[in-house]
């Protein structure tokens, strides 16, 4: 894997990157000179550091559940005590997306979006910021939000909304944190080929939202993401080039925004 130094020097903190877009993002940071921390959930997090470790970069795992403050902030320390610092944190662990009429929404799954989307992505920013306040050089959040934090979609009430929090969650961020030079910024992803649409477009969440996806698909104009596009965005935001940018969203989805 090619280092072309632009993140030379710098230390990431992915969450919920052992794969899909998660695990592309920590990859294309790594390229550009970064060392990543892995985090997640899953025990996929382990193989995913050894595979960027294998490619010539640094890279290790750490276990975070984002819901847990106490958790996050140890994930912070351990990146700190693994690479010496944390200059760039990607808030991109989140629920998959289900379908649920509003008639048809229990607390459960209701309080269970919100606990990752938004609690994960809060939690996730305040530890982050803690270490970059301590170190006094600044660094960049950056959340992954989507393009249901922008428009509506059917059966999606859950989804949609913590997505939108995201977004206005990273804005408030982009405010209290200026002042110590760090920076705070959303992606907004439309459909990507990953795993998980794999799995939706195949039916293996339901024949309807199969269809549903598909049709959604076929009326973007650029067609659906791959997940470099998403993790090339990430990088900008992460990069000496958007050292004054700030409290803004980036949509990548094709032109999907624009069809309705």
């Amino acid at each position: 894997m090619s280092d072309n130094g632009e993140l030379s020097g710098r230390v990431a903190l992915v969450t919920g990157a052992s794969y899909g877009l998660g695990y592309s993002i920590a990859e294309e940071l790594a390229r550009r000179g970064a060392a990543v921390m892995i985090s997640d959930i899953s025990d996929q997090r382990d193989e995913a550091a050894e595979k960027l470790r294998a490619a010539g970069c640094k890279a290790a795992a750490v276990h975070i559940d984002v819901r847990d403050l106490a958790l996050v902030q140890a994930g912070v320390a351990r990146t700190v005590e693994a690479f010496g610092r944390l200059d760039i944190l990607v808030a991109n662990a989140a629920m998959p997306r289900t379908a649920t009429p509003i008639l048809e929404m229990d607390a459960a799954t209701w309080d269970a979006a919100y606990a990752v989307n938004v609690r994960g992505t809060l939690f996730s920013f305040r530890a982050a910021a803690e270490q970059m306040i301590r170190q006094g050089e600044g660094g960049r959040l950056i959340a992954i939000s989507s393009t249901a934090g922008l428009k509506p979609y059917a059966d999606r009430s859950h989804y949609c909304s913590t997505k939108a929090a995201v977004i206005q969650l990273t804005k408030v961020a982009g405010l209290e944190f200026a002042s110590h030079k760090i920076t705070a910024n959303v992606v907004c992803p439309g459909q990507s080929n990953t795993e998980n649409l794999r799995k939706m477009l195949d039916g293996s969440t339901g024949q309807a939202a199969a269809e549903e996806m598909r049709a959604r698909q076929a009326r973007i104009p650029l067609g659906p993401n791959e997940p470099i596009d998403i993790a090339n965005a990430v990088a900008f935001f992460a990069s000496p080039a958007a050292r004054t940018v700030t409290g803004q969203i980036m949509a990548v989805e094709g032109g999907g925004l624009m069809t309705g």
